[in-house]
């Protein structure tokens, strides 16, 4: 429960067995196999709940042992058709939209009112829902591995349009491809600045991946959000694991400048100086100018936070040339502005040196 956006846990008693005889009242007459239900319920409100509903239906009177035997005693009772639908429509989760679970059935006129009737689930103002989660678990605790991986494949599909969700039903499928499919759905939540959101879907691809391209790539998302969120740490580690599967020079060059800006940030100037030494000749042998044009910039800053003016200025005019070379307009921007008058630039050192290292430039350029 949240209470002014802090979540609450709050823990409820069982029910006593006064309480409990009432609720069963209204199902059926209180007799004595209504306290045998009271007392195998043991006080859990759905669990008498379950049992009661199912009272009339239960071979040979005997009680289920646990809630998730009497959900599926319920639904064994359910036609074909309606316990393919509850079955599918706990792959799809807690809430489920109708269309999706039509889709998922490859049946366009399916309509939930026997499961709706029968309480397993309810209407919401968007879908519907499983009248609570341990019905849900029970039900999808009882499809067979084979099932699940079935209706998990089917279900991304289904949710091609909705990278998060296609990823999740991969993930759940054991399908290859998840690895990939979180790098997407990470990638669209940064694109929203949902970044904490992106960065547990890109380390959830990571785990996942099993090819040294899919941990590159998804090492090095994880390290540019770590970095945009000002985790100078967490994004150190990730360059280094994607350095540690780069194999091409550019991808080297890239994963070490991710190095050098983390240590940068986190007021390790020499090893990002030492970074930036390493990632040069790597982008001098394929002429990258871009790459180019960021060590100059990084260095120059590197520089300044070392109060070396002079070579902080010589760097960034190296980062200039470099970047119209490549005509990018962005990295011409930031090399410029550090051709501010002197005076501007005594300030700023009289302002900034006097603060910790990792103050300066705290965000580091994309």
């Amino acid at each position: 429960m949240a209470v002014g956006g802090t979540q609450v846990t709050v823990d409820l008693a069982p029910l006593s067995p006064a309480d409990a005889r009432s609720i069963a009242a209204r199902f059926i007459d209180v007799t004595a196999f209504a306290d045998q239900c009271v007392e195998r319920a043991g006080g859990n409100p759905l669990f008498l709940e379950q049992l009661l509903r199912g009272a009339r239906d239960l071979p040979d009177g005997r009680l289920p042992a646990s809630i998730q035997s009497v959900v599926l005693a319920r639904t064994d009772l359910l036609s074909a058709q309606d316990r393919r639908a509850i079955q599918a429509a706990s792959v799809l989760g807690q809430r489920f939209g109708l269309a999706h679970l039509r889709a998922l059935l490859r049946e366009p006129q399916y309509d939930c009112d026997v499961l709706v009737r029968n309480v397993l689930v309810r209407p919401t103002r968007d879908g519907l829902q499983f009248a609570h989660a341990l019905v849900r678990d029970g039900v999808y605790g009882s499809l067979t591995n084979a099932r699940k991986r079935e209706l998990h494949v089917a279900a991304a599909a289904i949710f091609a349009d909705d990278p998060v969700l296609r990823a999740e039903h991969l993930d759940r499928a054991g399908e290859p491809e998840a690895a990939r499919a979180y790098l997407a759905a990470a990638k669209a939540q940064a694109i929203l600045f949902r970044q904490d959101q992106a960065i547990a879907l890109s380390a959830r691809g990571l785990a996942l991946a099993t090819k040294a391209h899919d941990t590159f790539e998804l090492a090095m998302l994880v390290g540019e959000l770590q970095l945009d969120a000002g985790r100078g740490t967490e994004a150190l580690g990730a360059y280094v694991q994607a350095l540690a599967v780069a194999s091409e020079n550019a991808d080297r060059c890239r994963a070490l400048l991710g190095c050098a800006s983390s240590n940068r940030l986190i007021a390790r100037v020499d090893e990002a100086f030492s970074g930036l030494a390493e990632a040069e000749p790597l982008a001098g042998s394929h002429s990258d100018d871009r790459a180019l044009a960021e060590i100059h910039y990084l260095r120059g800053n590197l520089h300044f936070a070392r109060g070396q003016l002079v070579e902080c200025r010589s760097e960034h005019e190296l980062a200039l040339e470099a970047a119209r070379r490549v005509e990018s307009p962005e990295w011409q921007a930031r090399a410029l502005i550090w051709r501010m008058p002197s005076s501007w630039i005594a300030a700023w050192q009289r302002r900034y040196l006097t603060l910790p290292v990792v103050s300066i430039f705290a965000k580091p350029m994309a």
